[in-house]
């Protein structure tokens, strides 16, 4: 894999996690109680969220279903999340040219 593909790969990990996390906090949902609605183990929920892991599709449906969020919406939100990282990453780029 080369060093642009694993960028992309982390963050789109990064961006899937971080929007998970907020509609978690959002609900004042522990971790434990996402994994216990969702049945997804509370450490791989924590790795999805921290950017480490990326679910299968039926792990994000899961999740989103346990969260009460259509996943066309979570869907959206990710790409949200992702499009924001690389505009931020372009800006750094062009501000250390």
């Amino acid at each position: 894999m080369t060093n642009r593909a694993l960028e992309y790969e982390l963050s789109t990990a990064y961006a899937l996690g971080s929007t998970l996390k907020q509609y978690r906090t959002q609900q004042d949902l522990t971790l434990r109680d996402l994994s216990a609605k969702s049945h997804i183990s509370l450490s791989f929920l924590s790795e999805i969220e921290r950017g480490i892991k990326e679910p299968s599709s039926t792990v994000i449906a899961n999740i989103s279903q346990a969260l009460d969020l259509p996943l066309s919406n979570l869907y959206l939100d990710v790409a949200k999340a992702f499009r924001y990282q690389e505009i931020k990453r372009k800006e750094k780029e062009l501000t250390h040219v």
